[in-house]
């Protein structure tokens, strides 16, 4: 899945503030109170689909026991999973900091240690390698490095045992058709529906494969970042969905 030469040259673009398809920058952490988000929810080996992001919703619902897949439109964001994952090993922080300061030899340490378990994982190291050689400005491949939202975490010994689950990523755009032959019973959406702008058509998409993904009275959370669950979605999805446990936070549908 992951492809050094292909990605590496487009998270240069992406430095550079150009657009490419399927490529954006990576969410240093989330903004979201993920506490909030999911409370009074059961997680415990249900089987999940989350947002990958900046990688706390994931993070998360592994700590709870979940049985979880990732997903996300940005590949990018698979390696920043990496990242994380060998900063709370080897590092000293729940967050890769050292990526605020562009701290090169405190990243190097890190990596330096580091002995990849997979294909995959070498291919990210190989991808970090290279941007702290070329002394990357990581501020301009990142969004959010100055904001943290509410998670359960404050230490990095929180999450060693979490971080070393494989991601199960699955890279996807659910404003296309997907086809995907496994059902869950939860999927945290964040607020990937705020990215539609209230087009129509595309929240039709939307709807359909989150549809075929879950279970029987499966659960979709979403989060509020910019907008409060606008007219249009409501219609969209009032027909195959109930929506319940709404707040200034997060909302969620429920399959009927």
């Amino acid at each position: 899945m992951l492809n050094l030469v292909k990605d590496y040259d487009a998270s240069k673009k992406i430095i550079l503030n150009q657009s490419i398809d399927g490529y954006d920058k990576v969410c240093f952490s989330t903004n979201e109170d993920l506490l909030s988000c999911l409370k009074n929810l059961k997680i415990f080996q249900k089987n999940v689909l989350s947002v990958m992001g900046s990688c706390d919703q994931v993070f998360t619902f592994n700590y709870f026991g979940a049985n979880v897949d990732s997903f996300d439109k940005n590949i990018l964001s698979l390696y920043y999973y990496y990242l994380r994952r060998w900063n709370i090993l080897y590092g000293e922080d729940v967050y890769p900091t050292d990526l605020i300061n562009n701290s090169y030899f405190d990243l190097s340490m890190i990596l330096n240690k580091v002995r990849p378990s997979t294909d995959e994982e070498n291919t990210a190291l190989h991808f970090w390698e290279k941007h702290i050689n070329e002394k990357t400005d990581f501020s301009k491949l990142f969004f959010h490095m100055d904001v943290m939202g509410n998670t359960i975490f404050t230490e990095r010994e929180d999450l060693l045992g979490t971080v070393k689950k494989e991601p199960n990523f699955i890279n996807i755009d659910l404003f296309k058709p997907v086809i995907i032959n496994k059902k869950y019973e939860i999927i945290y959406l964040s607020n990937i529906i705020e990215w539609s702008r209230n087009r129509k058509d595309i929240l039709l998409v939307l709807r359909d494969n989150l549809d075929n993904l879950l279970d029987k009275n499966g659960i979709i959370i979403c989060t509020n970042i910019a907008n409060n669950n606008d007219e249009i979605e409501k219609l969209v999805f009032s027909e195959k969905f109930d929506i319940t446990e709404k707040n200034r936070f997060s909302y969620r549908y429920v399959k009927k």
